[in-house]
């Protein structure tokens, strides 16, 4: 029976291979990108020594003697600030288990004055000079987030926020430690985004607030500060900010300019790496992920992002086989099965198929693997496949290399460094 669904997944896999060719490649003009950053070079130091002298100085005169803080009694139309405005969050209804009624509480917040703001019952966004704001009402940290402490709660959520194999375009990433404020929690991450329409790479600071308003409350800051789109101004937003909510905002553009330049010399700038989110691994420079290639149970990777046009493809998957699946490594042990395979696919894939051959490729990071080979000639269509297949309990993972004969790339040996010095989500199960 195994024997049955081993060969089924086969057929199911190498099925995919036979795509054509003929995609037209469509280039990307960034001139206008690259002006508009150009333009921006210098601004950010024209008025900034200024403004960060008297920021604060202005706001504790101007609030001094009010109760607009996060979780204080102030009307909604106070207007002592110049940036912000105020939004009403509400929770969940819940019962009332005194009076059987159903329930929701409400917090009053400030946030960016903006066109761009959006606002949903708990959770509140706005997006205003080189700042990504949003504040939420009781966030999804975890099940039973009550049993753990702030601290815990707010690691636990950086840990989901930032998960490596989630975020490849974060390079040089940073974190401070976890700081205790008087009413909270707060951590700073640093990192450079590659922005890939503009092909830059873009410093970011993030400070993350974590706070308990009551037992039934608690409410999450993020503050995301881009190099780049802040101007002399972002300075007295982000006092404001910190004067509401009662924690520091970290941002430096000096600080935030040396890490760019220190990174833009390091050999992580020069790294394709891409993530299927199960398996980590790094792709030649411009070799980008090809949506139409496939299906949707495998990712596929060309150059260009185009495999028709460039004439080579390398797609990794993973599927759940549940009670059918199979062990290759068991099933390499065996030589009559090996041969019964081959035979298999000899008779399956007919005329257009030569040079068939499966084998035993060895270790990979997924673990031991079965190879299957052969050429596939079609008419005037030509092409050579690898494929590798592994198990893991449950699941079966496929790489499969596929190049016409007059392809330059060497995808071949790129699918192979793929599976020697792949990296493995221990957390994916």
């Amino acid at each position: 029976m195994k024997k049955k669904i081993m060969i089924l997944f086969l057929t199911a896999v190498m099925a995919v291979s036979a795509a054509g060719c003929g995609k037209e490649v469509v280039p990307t003009n960034y001139e206008d990108l690259e002006n508009a950053e150009k333009s921006k070079e210098g601004k950010a130091d024209e008025v900034e020594s200024d403004t960060e002298e008297t920021a604060d100085a202005e706001l504790e005169e101007k609030i001094a003697s009010s109760n607009v803080v996060l979780g204080g009694d102030f009307e909604e139309d106070y207007d002592g600030f110049e940036y912000l405005y105020c939004e009403t969050l509400m929770t969940e209804s819940t019962e009332n288990a005194d009076t059987g009624k159903m329930e929701n509480q409400k917090l009053k917040v400030f946030i960016p004055r903006t066109d761009y703001a959006s606002v949903n019952r708990d959770r509140a966004y706005a997006d205003r000079l080189g700042v990504d704001f949003e504040v939420s009402l009781n966030p999804y940290l975890r099940y039973n987030s009550e049993d753990y402490t702030l601290e815990e709660n707010l690691q636990y959520y950086l840990e989901y926020e930032f998960d490596e194999f989630y975020s490849t375009n974060y390079k040089d990433m940073e974190f401070s430690e976890m700081e205790s404020t008087e009413n909270g929690v707060r951590v700073v991450v640093s990192y450079c985004y590659y922005d890939k329409w503009s092909d830059i790479y873009i410093p970011i600071y993030c400070t993350y607030y974590l706070t308990e308003l009551s037992k039934d409350v608690q409410v999450m800051v993020e503050v995301k500060v881009m190099m780049g789109s802040t101007t002399g101004k972002t300075a007295l937003l982000l006092a404001e900010l910190e004067s509401f909510y009662g924690f520091a905002i970290e941002w430096d553009e000096t600080a935030a300019q040396a890490k760019l330049d220190s990174f833009l010399k390091s050999e992580e700038a020069g790294k394709n790496t891409v993530s299927t989110g199960f398996l980590m691994f790094e792709l030649p420079e411009g070799w980008e992920k090809d949506y139409d290639y496939g299906d949707y149970s495998r990712d596929s990777y060309a150059p260009d992002g185009d495999a028709s046009y460039a004439g080579c493809v390398i797609s990794i998957g993973r599927e759940y086989m549940g009670y059918d699946s199979f062990d290759v490594e068991e099933a390499l042990k065996s030589q009559e099965e090996m041969d019964d395979y081959t035979a298999y696919l000899v008779e399956m894939l007919g005329d257009t198929v030569s040079d068939i051959e499966v084998s035993n490729y060895g270790t990979t990071c997924l673990g031991n693997a079965m190879k299957v080979s052969y050429t596939t000639k079609d008419g005037s269509h030509e092409d050579r496949t690898e494929w590798y297949l592994i198990s893991d309990e449950s699941y079966v993972y496929s790489i499969q290399a596929v190049a016409v004969p007059d392809c330059t790339e060497d995808v071949f040996i790129i699918a192979e460094d793929i599976l020697a010095n792949g990296k493995v989500n221990g957390k994916v199960k």
